[in-house]
């Protein structure tokens, strides 16, 4: 299960497009976060279009991470007849969507994805900003299972618990250049603190607000690149 991306920047780094990915199963569209650059890349995406059910997967309430969300769960309902499944702990992303006129008869909230549905995705708490919830996601596709960040400074221990154990394959993880005094993302060097070279191929770093790629690629991590987008 590989995710596509919409972009790879961070929220003040727009120009390389929101941190927001994709993946198909069967008819379903599954979008992890919907940032304010994204719905303009999404509404002329085959597979979007083509799919007959649509859930979108939201970390937290960041404008780069659901900027999009109200225009596109409107688009979705009234113009291709979709209604859009959001998935995310909090009900406050229903008085966000009421302020943005977006009725709650056009959309569906669950705060995890379960089965029967044959992609199941588990919210877990992450630090990122003392002012909004934000969570990151660990997500089963059949033998598959990967774990999506959003923003947050550090891994929740039971992800790297399941990553060493092998029950998660792949983590996206958001990086900074800069850790700063009040870290909100994640860093190389705390990966590295954490992660033996020998792994790090597993890992995926993503939101990048400056071009430090190659640093990227010597330390022996992936990084989140647009595909078909």
């Amino acid at each position: 299960m590989k995710l596509k991306f919409f972009g790879y920047g961070s929220g003040y780094n727009p120009k390389w497009g929101n941190t927001n990915a994709y993946f198909l199963d069967h008819d379903t569209f599954y979008l992890l976060d919907c940032g304010f650059t994204t719905f303009s890349r999404i509404i002329d995406l085959q597979p979007f279009l083509e799919a007959k059910k649509l859930i979108i997967i939201i970390t937290h309430l960041h404008a780069d991470h659901i900027g999009s969300l109200p225009m596109l769960i409107s688009y979705a309902y009234n113009k291709l007849r979709m209604k859009p499944l959001l998935i995310f702990p909090r009900h406050t992303v229903r008085s966000l969507l009421t302020l943005t006129g977006i009725p709650s008869d056009e959309y569906d909230l669950v705060p995890s994805l379960t089965e029967p549905n044959p992609i199941q995705a588990f919210p877990q708490k992450v630090v990122h900003s003392p002012h909004i919830d934000s969570y990151g996601y660990i997500i089963h596709a059949g033998e598959e299972t990967m774990y999506f960040s959003g923003d947050a400074a550090t891994i929740p221990d039971t992800v790297i618990e399941k990553f060493f154990s092998g029950t998660v394959g792949t983590i996206y993880q958001d990086v900074t250049e800069a850790y700063g005094d009040n870290p909100s993302h994640g860093t190389l060097e705390r990966l590295n603190a954490i992660f033996p070279r020998a792994v790090r191929n597993r890992i995926v770093c993503m939101h990048l607000e400056s071009d430090f790629i190659d640093l990227i690629k010597r330390h022996g991590y992936r990084f989140a690149e647009t595909e078909g987008v």
